[in-house]
């Protein structure tokens, strides 16, 4: 029982990392002035960043499944 509930804890902090990865990249501004991974993102058409939304948030929700 106790190595479940290892697990379940490291999905846990993996969860919540992933969420914080999330949360970081729907911080970046929409401008086309930015660098690094911004500027990347602002050149990226909207309706593929809009398709990125899926494999994003299944993984997350794949988190959550293993966490519970």
């Amino acid at each position: 029982m106790a190595r479940n509930r290892t697990a379940g804890f490291f999905y846990l902090i993996l969860a919540i990392l992933y969420m914080a990865g999330i949360y970081r990249l729907s911080s970046i501004p929409g401008d086309a002035g930015t660098t690094g991974l911004g500027g990347i993102l602002a050149w990226t058409p909207p309706a593929f960043q809009n398709l990125l939304h899926m494999p994003l948030y299944g993984i997350l929700a794949w988190l959550w499944y293993r966490t519970l």
